[in-house]
């Protein structure tokens, strides 16, 4: 994974969690998409991490 997808990745979770928060579907679907979120956010850090090991940069 090169840096510009982990950017866009990183950019799509943000938009989609401001757009959940916006709408306030937390508050009616949470059983949902909190695991669905912490899933989520875990996978961006495993994947920031491993480009980090292969590259030796953040970004």
């Amino acid at each position: 994974m090169d840096g510009v997808s982990l950017i866009l990745a990183d950019t799509l979770f943000i938009a989609v969690l401001i757009l959940i928060l916006a709408n306030h579907s937390i508050e009616r679907n949470a059983i949902i998409l909190v695991p669905l979120i912490v899933i989520a956010f875990a996978t961006c850090i495993i994947r920031h991490i491993n480009h980090y090991d292969e590259t030796g940069r953040i970004y």
